[in-house]
């Protein structure tokens, strides 16, 4: 997912175009003075290591476990970080650079959330970073990213074509997606000639999500009189497009500009990386996510996305900061303030029982829902949350997912496996796709009735170029993935894993043999070369994650979710004082937008934009290598 960009860069320009509220915002910036320290006003880069091999402590420094020890944990810290995704890490090491005593706790047993990996026989397998775009040096994700490991974390280009669109159910009709505009809008236009100028439209509106995430990103990150002020602003700057780009749906700006299906398809296949079909995502989600893997094409991280937690866990440690896994939040701790409440601290599950550790502020990457329905009390939020309550009660949790993992005999070069990602559909109308498969109550006759409403097949092994290096016999890794209802596997989420009994077996073996088939189609040369799989369901994600409902990306990337109010709504701050909040909920889906996250959460901590900290220090080197 793109990374919202600092709209306090571009404020001038919308005071230029005569919005007058943008301009109160600049003077209001411009008149803070930030007394936290800078985080950034030095280069910590290092050399990255020479060696392809993974780093030899990595397992003790992603899986530091309070299960055997609860004297790990303290009894009093600054700021305690609930969640280790990549939100909570980005939390944490800019705090703890910042001077403050952190602790991070994880409920898993490893680090990372969705960027954790794991091992099952020979193979390991990432679970929740497949691919990441625009990452060769320029955009603030990759720059914090880059500091926050202090150089360490590596990057790998993936192929020109970063995805191919396989339509069809018995016969697969392919359209390649290029990486760079003027590749990708060649590419299309020998594709679908006579439709150039729609291709060009196309462009321009991919390329105009830069500023559409400009005016969504005022409307959150201002003070709230000042975004109420620009939300009613409309004719000018940014705001002239924001109901074009949060107000309509993707497939009604899309029929708007052409009318040929496969075209079509071609611009909105990438629903299936937010989980949300077109008649009911606003068009900023596919414009957003397009211009963001376009411009340079797909990434992919050295040795794995379990090196983000493992260089960020290495950061905070050397700041004085403390990581733990195996230590589940019971809850938030509060105390009456006035006619509200703060917070005091959080009670977490050790061994020996419940313990305590006190703090003045606690940030929250576990998600709006879980935050306020289940580490807070729901008389508190009912009472004097009604903002909170407003949010649960204006979104849904996004659906849920099946994620097929597979280990093969070969080595990708031996079986010829591409580093671009394989989306494939039954056809071209996507809604229609989703709609019958996600309303069938049984999934035996899913299975039966239709083909998989969109499968993701990918291999991690073919990305990762320092794969072979860390092998000890030839072999390679493949994740396919589909969504499915709750409902499906709902009556197993009480069930411990792997005893989970011979029916909920049996239904992941029908769902394998399906993704499994549907593979085969596009890559018949891994008939006979698979090792093992392994299927992880919506209860799966329930109990690794902590999700609700098997969610894949939190609150539903839904139109409800991008209104002005929504948007409005949903920020660092809370109602409760000391708490706040980071993560997916707070920006969108993604490993890019969680570390903006992360961002906005300390800049609103800290009274310090930590932003235009990371800019000027890259502003400064830039003239230093003139």
């Amino acid at each position: 997912m793109a990374s919202l960009h600092d709209y306090r860069e571009h404020a001038p320009y919308m005071a230029v175009a005569g919005c007058a509220a943008a301009a109160v915002l600049v003077l209001y910036l411009r008149s803070r003075k930030p007394p936290a320290p800078n985080v950034f006003a030095t280069d910590a880069r290092r050399p990255p290591p020479l060696t392809h091999r993974v780093p030899e402590d990595k397992i003790k420094t992603i899986k530091p476990t309070l299960l055997h020890n609860p004297d790990l944990l303290p009894q009093q810290v600054d700021i305690v970080i609930i969640g280790s995704g990549a939100s909570g890490l980005t939390c944490a090491a800019i705090l703890s650079k910042a001077g403050y005593k952190v602790l991070l706790l994880e409920q898993h047993g490893k680090l990372g959330g969705a960027c954790h990996s794991f091992n099952e026989g020979r193979f390991e397998f990432d679970t929740g970073l497949h691919y990441i775009g625009d990452m060769e040096g320029k955009n603030d994700v990759f720059r914090c990213l880059d500091q926050l490991t202090e150089g360490q974390l590596e990057w790998y280009p993936m192929d020109p074509v970063f995805d191919r669109l396989c339509i069809g159910e018995k016969q697969l009709e392919t359209y390649d997606i290029v990486a760079g505009y003027e590749n990708w809008s060649k590419s299309l236009k020998q594709r679908f000639p006579g439709e150039e100028k729609a291709i060009d439209e196309f462009e321009r509106l991919f390329r105009g999500s830069k500023s559409a995430e400009l005016a969504w990103g005022a409307l959150k990150l201002a003070p709230r009189w000042v975004s109420s002020v620009i939300e009613k602003v409309r004719f000018a700057g940014p705001m002239k497009d924001f109901s074009l780009y949060f107000e309509k749906s993707a497939q009604e700006v899309v029929d708007s500009v052409t009318k040929n299906k496969a075209l079509q398809a071609c611009v909105l296949y990438s629903w299936g990386d937010y989980a949300m079909k077109p008649n009911n995502a606003p068009f900023f989600m596919p414009a957003a996510v397009s211009n963001h893997y376009i411009k340079k094409g797909g990434f992919y991280p050295k040795n794995g996305s379990a090196m983000i937690p493992y260089y960020m866990a290495k950061t905070i440690a050397k700041h004085g900061g403390i990581c733990l896994s195996k230590a589940t939040v019971e809850s938030i701790c509060l105390e009456k303030s006035g006619s509200g409440y703060k917070t005091s601290g959080v009670v977490v599950s050790t061994k020996n029982g419940p313990r305590t550790v006190k703090s003045k502020l606690v940030i929250s990457s576990a998600g709006l829902s879980n935050t306020f329905r289940r580490l807070i009390p729901q008389a508190i939020t009912s009472s004097v949350c009604p903002n909170a309550d407003a949010l649960l009660q204006k979104s849904s949790p996004s659906i849920g997912y099946l994620n097929l993992f597979v280990g093969l005999k070969s080595s990708a070069a031996d079986l010829n496996l591409p580093s671009g990602n394989t989306w494939m559909f039954p056809s071209t109308d996507f809604n229609a796709v989703f709609d019958n498969w996600m309303s069938e109550k049984d999934p035996y006759e899913a299975l039966d009735k239709y083909d998989l409403t969109a499968l993701y097949v990918a291999f991690p092994s073919a990305k990762d170029k320092s794969y072979e290096h860390n092998v000890s016999q030839p072999g390679s890794t493949c994740v396919a993935i589909t969504f499915c209802p709750y409902s499906w596997f709902s009556d197993w989420n009480e069930r411990k894993v792997k005893k989970r009994g011979e029916q909920y077996q049996s239904l992941k073996d029908a769902f394998t043999d399906k993704m499994i088939q549907r593979i085969l189609q596009k890559y018949p040369q891994l008939e006979g070369q698979i090792e093992m799989t392994s299927l992880g369901t919506p209860v799966t994600s329930n109990h690794y994650y902590h999700t609700e409902r098997g969610e894949v990306y939190g609150r539903a990337h839904d139109l409800s979710r991008f209104s002005a109010e929504f948007t409005q709504r949903m920020r660092p701050e809370t109602e409760i004082q000391g708490l706040y909040l980071t993560g997916q909920d707070l920006m969108t889906c993604g490993v890019s937008s969680a570390v903006f996250a992360g961002m906005v959460t300390c800049w609103s901590i800290m009274d310090r934009n930590v932003i235009d900290d990371l800019k000027n220090l890259y502003k400064s080197l830039e003239k230093e290598n003139k």
